[in-house]
């Protein structure tokens, strides 16, 4: 029977590699380990907890499954683990390791902890469950190619002006952030599960932040929708982390010009695309972007525990 706990530091790179490959042995196990080895040492700066379920002897253990939960800005925490895709992990192991792993992220003060899923692997999916884990969303992943398009006028509409991030308009974008949430469709399970200051700090990490692709668009000096751009390098495009607006200024086409500001922002730093995710229940801005040429790339189920 195996028995969960947090990984010794001699068998660290075992229960990595048990994350990377799923238990079966492969020619690329050693690159994919150095990859994930450079990814928590970049993107989790230290702040990471490696849980594993493992048999045998304590001297001599075998990984059975395993997770690491890595701690970010904005007091949430991501999940990277074991699959058991390839029958080498079973359910009941991995959910014991997540429990445990989850358990641990929240007591040492993360307010949720995030997993996103391939939509396919649904014993993986019936082990978060199991661990307690609840559905947030259905992401579906898009991309807008820049290359041949004809550009949209980068323009403001009438009423409109448009700021960049700045310490003297922290306070600003913080509220047009907040009244952006009202009434959204984009993952109305997390509404109310952090502050704004949380998601700001959030959104920084995901990917490169640069403050100056950060916009606020406000209407007679009233903060009315927010742009939020980071570089994603891996995929070669300038990312929308974060797009809203504010109830009252909805059905003013403000979602289309802050669109056409991201194209604008990402032609002039000489990225050819454009890239986000939207909550498949989110029809409204779905269909928004598909109606500005983005294209569906891929899907992924995400899940949380708070």
């Amino acid at each position: 029977m195996w028995r969960v706990e947090l990984t010794p530091a001699q068998y660290v790179d075992a229960a990595l590699t048990r994350i990377v490959t799923g238990g079966e042995p492969e020619i690329s196990a050693r690159l994919a380990l150095r990859e994930l080895r450079a990814y928590l040492a970049s993107a989790a700066a230290g702040r990471w907890m490696l849980w594993w379920a493992r048999n045998g002897a304590p001297d001599s253990p075998t990984a059975t499954a395993a997770a690491v939960v890595i701690h970010s800005p904005g007091r949430t925490a991501l999940v990277l683990h074991s699959s058991t895709a390839r029958g080498a992990v079973s359910v009941d192991a991995l959910a014991a390791v997540l429990s445990a792993a989850a358990q641990d992220a929240l007591a040492q003060g993360a307010i949720m902890v995030q997993v996103l899923l391939e939509p396919s692997a649904q014993e993986d999916v019936q082990a978060f469950v199991q661990a307690g884990f609840i559905r947030l969303a259905e992401l579906i992943y898009l991309r807008l190619s820049l290359r041949g398009r004809t550009p949209a006028p980068d323009s403001a509409p009438d009423g409109v002006e448009f700021l960049a991030y700045a310490p003297a308009t922290h306070a600003a974008f913080a509220r047009a952030i907040a009244a952006s949430y009202a009434g959204s469709l984009d993952c109305p399970a997390m509404e109310g599960l952090r502050d704004v200051e949380d998601a700001i700090a959030a959104h920084k990490v995901a990917g490169v932040f640069r403050p100056d692709l950060w916009t606020l668009a406000t209407i007679d000096g009233e903060p009315a929708g927010i742009l939020l751009l980071n570089e994603n390098l891996p995929a070669a495009a300038l990312e929308v982390v974060y797009m809203g607006v504010a109830a009252k200024f909805r059905g003013r086409h403000l979602g289309r010009a802050l669109l056409a500001r991201a194209a604008a922002m990402a032609r002039r730093e000489h990225f050819s695309a454009l890239c986000l995710a939207v909550d498949a229940a989110n029809r409204y801005a779905f269909t928004l972007y598909l109606q500005e040429g983005f294209v569906e790339t891929f899907r992924k189920l995400a899940y949380m525990r708070k």
